[in-house]
């Protein structure tokens, strides 16, 4: 019985440490992405390429990179006038 149990709170353990790791990630990429503008020279990223595993790439005047994975970081309202 005690091994049932412990199988069941590793489990639940690990997805919810999957899950916390995703939002954490999408935080760091939608900070990074900042509303398609760099956060030192301000200027628009532009894009540059996509990886093999779908992220796409972004630089900026500045020659800053910036790598995002999740779609939904680059359709923020505030990408689009905040409306």
């Amino acid at each position: 019985m005690n091994e049932q149990i412990w199988a069941l709170w590793t489990g639940l353990g690990l997805i919810t440490l999957a899950l916390l790791m995703g939002v954490l990630s999408w935080q760091y990429q939608r900070r990074s992405w900042n509303g398609g503008r760099c956060r030192r020279c301000r200027h628009a990223w532009v894009y540059f390429e996509t990886d093999n595993s779908r992220g796409f790439g972004f630089k900026c005047q500045c020659k800053r990179v910036c790598w995002v994975s999740f779609r939904s970081v680059m359709q923020q309202p505030e990408d689009f006038g905040g409306q």
